[in-house]
């Protein structure tokens, strides 16, 4: 509910199905869309790896940055 959360508004909508999201809120909407990559290799350890597309509609900048900064830190592991 990260996605939810980071749209800072309690009216945000969350749809999600298989590799796809899309928050909808009373600013604009986000689609977001994953791909499981392949695990990097570094010694004996193995990291786990995604690749992530953010599709603003009707966001204004500042909207948009405000946003992914909050997104950001709810998503961010180790050390975060």
């Amino acid at each position: 509910m990260a996605a939810a959360a980071a749209a800072g508004s309690g009216d945000a909508r969350l749809h999600a199905q298989d590799h796809a999201a899309e928050v909808v809120w009373a600013g604009g909407r986000l689609r977001l869309t994953w791909q499981v990559l392949p695990a990097r290799a570094l010694a004996g350890l193995r990291l786990p790896r995604l690749r992530v597309r953010f599709v603003f509609e009707m966001a204004e900048p500042a909207q948009r940055a405000a946003f992914m900064a909050v997104f950001d830190q709810r998503t961010r592991r180790g050390g975060g």
